[in-house]
């Protein structure tokens, strides 16, 4: 017989959900604020990966392209930036790889 271990969140992890006063709030107001989920340099290391990514930087690319391919590259302009495939052409951290998120057009 396969048993399977029971998913437990760690301290951290439950000290980052909303508080029963927090769902109250949503309910009555339609949103809500979450607590800091990333420290400072975990923020800074994202946008420079993203930075990077929307330069054209890339750790891999795809073998070949998908038919309707929506790929944004920073030679298509200052325009709203679309890629179906962030997740597999990341920008390489160290011995560790890391998405890039979706480029936004900045004027």
């Amino acid at each position: 017989m396969t048993t399977t271990e029971r998913f437990a969140l760690s301290e951290r992890e439950l000290g980052l959900l909303p508080s029963d006063e927090d769902v109250a709030r949503y309910a009555r107001h339609g949103w809500y604020l979450a607590k800091k989920l990333f420290t400072d340099d975990e923020v800074d290391e994202l946008v420079g990966a993203s930075e990077r990514y929307c330069a054209g930087e890339r750790s891999r690319r795809l073998p070949s392209r998908p038919p309707r391919l929506a790929y944004w590259a920073p030679g298509n302009g200052n325009v709203q930036r679309h890629n179906d495939y962030v997740h597999y052409e990341p920008i390489a951290q160290g011995d560790r790889e890391r998405p890039g998120r979706a480029c936004e057009a900045r004027s």
